[in-house]
């Protein structure tokens, strides 16, 4: 598994000197960051309940519950190697783990000996589902622990022994409690149908027996979950009081059985914004699993059972009432049917069971089987060219597809004719290379797909620029609380990575209230996301941004304009911005009067008004739609009273561009505000254009927020190339092959001056809160409240988990911008405020935990002493 898993990303330039990253996706996004900020927990540099790294700080439980409780993860704490290597190794022991534990499964539950059986366990670790979540490392476990439980279910069943259940379950649920829902329902699917198949049914001799074998799964589940309820309780809570306000919901499955059957073939499903399984685990498993219902030898009654749970979870792929209780009712973005890894070890199951008695099978029907798949995959390609017009995103039937599929397929049936005609010494040996070969081919094309994965010298550039920056800023800085910009960010949890107070954020956690009250206010913000941009000068004061890194890579910085170090990357440049305010100041009660419309500008302004009792600052100057020369390639633009189309006019192909352009003024920004009318995926909306050199990130229309122009287009031409100083440009960019029509609720656009910048900061900053004692979850500092500014404003986002002290006595925490903000009413004077973040459930459920614990332990006592009063 490890050697066919290396070569394979070898082969594809992931693996190896002067290669591409593995950090792409989520691993890169979410999970190395979370797990880097995890591990300084464990050193001591951070509260395992909270942290100042995401949305602006929030609470942790189900961040670390769901990304970073796993034991392989200790492997980062090796400071020798690179996390490139470090995270290799995880991966590999994942994969060769799951291999190692199906194997497990074949001997003591399908009680098999052939030395065979070990290509089924190559090809249940190196599917396409677990090759393609590679990426999801905490996917993973579920995929190696999945066969244990199985094991021990059938142990419980035959047996009535089940106390190693419990450490089976309580190590899958604290791994990734979302990962062991889905295994959850297997599993307990499959106890029940195996104690009815194993008693034969439910009658009056096996009632007793039944239920008491059913106490003790309960049991071993109840204790199982127990054990982890210090870290699953909090999560539970915290879950339940994030919950979003414009999740996504379920609509119509359009999957369809020949999608499902088409997934199973070498080579598909490679795409990972899909809408059909991954249940490719090998040809042979996809040649052989048919039979199993054919073979005589193999008892109706087993067949039954098996099919029945095999029919079930077939069900649960063109089932959305099914489909969406498989996933807890929460819908899942990009990855489509996340608990096919259960079908996928069915299917291997049931190959290697079928495979066991292949000889009961007549050949002919073996290989006119084979030659049909063949004939299926190119039916399948005549089908997609006339339903999709030759077009679409998530199919992959070609005609080279279907000569490797078919190449593989026949070199099968050839191995299958040596079985039969019993060659040994032919078909042991060149059976395990052609799986090995196979699955290798399969890893290399999902893996090919290199827009996936960044350089790895482009991602050391980042890494190591930014992170010398941060820590020169760690350094350097004197306050206790600081928040830091980072302008050109590679990392959507580059906060949680370095480990500073940032501004962005990407996790499964949530913070609605928070996202809608920085949407109001012009920042990018979307479903559990908070995007670097949108922010301006004015938003980066009111929230504190006092250090600003800029990052550049080697195409944006002109040669010796900045120093290359380490491992050849420009380190980036970080400035100290004079008007950031702290972590609380007081303002005005007219701060509750603040209502919030479309226009972001206008916005910003009203929030001052609001803070200060009534003074205006005037930032920004409206600029209208007649003030703009509009110039448009391939796009047409309608406006009505109540909404802007944009008409993408091409055949899907051509790429569409409309620019909006004003004269330039000195010392004046050109700024826009976009509205979408409805929260599309980032990849079918039109992506903003003209952005700061040296920013590469796309900043796309269905994340909103405010965008700012630069001399790059003129207005009389469509080329990059052409330049004219004299205008200022926005722009936006229609990709071809995407939707056509576009709807906006409203687009403003305005010309920002900062200077009134410094008179606004020296107002809100006349009576602010300066921190004497600080870490994550416990905050003391002294602030000076007047009859006028009787509100302390903090920028802690709202939390009712948050407790206030004020000089020492308990107090009533209150909130503003609608529960995005905690604030506290004070009376007029001087006075030391402490916040105080203790999460909810974490008493309980570490009560829970000690109580389970000590259970657990008497068990084993008992156990251990009934063992010895055995042995005597």
């Amino acid at each position: 598994t490890v050697v066919a898993l290396l070569l394979s990303m070898h082969a594809a330039n992931i693996f190896g000197k002067n290669s591409l990253s593995i950090f792409r996706g989520d691993l890169f996004a979410q999970y190395l960051p979370f797990i880097e900020m995890f591990l300084r927990v464990m050193k001591g540099e951070g509260s395992f309940w909270y942290s100042f790294s995401i949305y602006l700080g929030s609470g942790t439980p189900l961040t670390y519950a769901y990304y970073t409780l796993n034991p392989f993860n200790l492997l980062f704490l090796i400071d020798f190697l690179p996390l490139e290597t470090l995270t290799w190794i995880l991966v590999c022991a994942k994969l060769a783990l799951a291999a190692c534990t199906f194997q497990i499964f074949i001997k003591r539950v399908l009680k098999q000996e052939n030395i065979l059986s070990i290509l089924f366990s190559v090809c249940y670790a190196l599917g396409t589902y677990t090759v393609i979540m590679y990426f999801n490392i905490m996917w993973l476990d579920v995929i190696y622990i999945l066969p244990v439980l199985i094991v021990l279910i059938f142990r419980l069943v035959e047996t009535g022994r089940y106390f190693a259940l419990v450490f089976a379950y309580a190590y899958l649920f604290i791994t990734n409690f979302y990962m062991a829902y889905m295994a959850g329902i297997f599993t307990a699917i499959v106890f029940v149908l195996y104690t009815l198949y194993y008693h034969h049914g439910i009658h009056k001799n096996t009632v007793k027996s039944i239920l008491l074998t059913a106490l003790k799964f309960f049991y071993a589940v109840v204790l199982s979950a127990a054990l982890c309820a210090i870290v699953l309780i909090p999560t539970a809570c915290f879950l339940i009081s994030n919950m979003a306000a414009d999740n996504a919901s379920f609509g119509a499955l359009t999957i369809s059985v020949l999608d499902i059957f088409n997934s199973m073939f070498m080579g598909e499903m490679t795409n990972l914004d899909n809408v059909t399984p991954f249940l490719y685990n090998g040809l042979l498993t996809m040649i052989v699993f048919p039979f199993y219902f054919t073979i005589p030898s193999i008892t109706k009654r087993e067949k039954l059972y098996v099919g029945g749970l095999l029919f079930f979870y077939f069900l649960c792929m063109i089932n959305l009432p099914l489909y969406m209780l498989m996933h807890a009712f929460d819908y899942p973005n990009w990855y489509a049917y996340r608990f096919s890894f259960c079908i996928s070890f069915l299917l291997v199951a049931i190959a290697c069971r079928a495979f066991a008695h292949i000889r009961e099978i007549p050949l002919k029907r073996v290989v006119l089987y084979g030659l049909g798949l063949c004939l299926f995959y190119t039916v399948m390609i005549a089908l997609q060219t006339v339903t999709l017009g030759g077009y679409t995103d998530c199919y992959y039937n070609s005609q080279s597809g279907m000569l490797t599929n078919a190449f593989f397929i026949i070199l099968w049936l050839l191995i299958f004719y040596g079985i039969y005609k019993d060659r040994r010494c032919v078909y042991t040996l060149l059976a395990p290379l052609l799986l090995c070969v196979e699955l290798m081919c399969n890893t290399n094309i999902i893996f090919s797909h290199t827009e996936l994965n960044p350089d790895k010298s482009s991602f050391n550039q980042w890494y190591y620029g930014e992170k010398e920056a941060i820590d020169s800023i760690k350094n350097t800085a004197t306050d206790p609380f600081y928040r830091i910009t980072v302008n050109n960010e590679r990392c959507m949890n580059a906060p949680a990575m370095f480990g500073y107070n940032g501004f962005i954020t990407f996790s499964s956690s949530d913070n609605y209230p928070l996202r809608s009250a920085l949407r109001e206010l012009g920042c990018s913000t979307s479903n559990r996301l908070i995007e670097s941009t949108g922010y301006t000068d004015v938003t980066r004061m009111l929230f504190g941004s006092r250090y600003t890194v800029d990052l550049y890579s080697y195409s944006d910085v002109p040669d010796e304009s900045l120093p290359i170090t380490g491992e050849n990357y420009y380190s980036g440049t970080v400035t100290e911005t004079p008007y950031a305010l702290p972590l609380g100041y007081m303002v005005s009660t007219d701060i509750a009067t603040y209502t919030p419309g479309d226009n972001s500008f206008e916005n910003q302004e009203a929030l001052i008004k609001a803070m200060t009792g009534g003074a205006e600052y005037h930032f920004y100057e409206s600029v209208s739609l007649n003030d703009l020369v509009i110039n448009a390639d391939n796009v047409e633009f309608e406006q009505t009273p109540n909404w802007f189309s944009f008409n993408h006019k091409s055949d899907c192909v051509s790429n569409g561009q409309i620019y909006f352009s004003i004269p330039a003024e000195d010392n004046k920004t050109f700024m826009a505000d976009f509205h979408p009318f409805q929260i599309e995926t980032s990849s079918s909306t039109p992506i903003v254009l003209c952005k700061q050199v040296g920013v590469e990130q796309n900043n796309y229309v269905s994340f909103s927020g405010i965008v700012e122009g630069i001399n790059e287009i003129g207005v009389n031409s469509l080329d990059s190339d052409y330049i004219d100083a004299d205008y200022d440009s926005i722009g936006l960019l229609f990709n071809g092959g995407g939707y056509r029509d576009y709807l906006l609720n409203k687009m403003f656009f305005a010309r920002y001056s900062n200077e009134e910048l410094s008179e606004a900061y020296n107002d809100l900053n006349k009576h602010p809160f300066t921190i004497i004692s600080y870490s994550d979850d416990d905050i003391v500092g002294v602030v000076t409240a007047t009859k006028e500014r009787p509100v302390l404003f903090t920028t802690i986002p709202f939390d009712w988990n948050w407790s206030v002290y004020v000089d020492g006595i308990p107090f009533r925490k209150g909130q503003t911008l609608n529960y995005a903000f905690l604030s506290v009413d004070l009376d007029p004077g001087e006075h030391t405020v402490e916040f105080k973040y203790i999460a909810e459930g974490s008493n309980v459920g570490a009560k829970i935990t000690l109580l389970a614990a000590l259970i657990t332990m008497i068990n084993i006592l008992i156990i251990v002493l009934k063992r010895d009063s055995s042995h005597k």
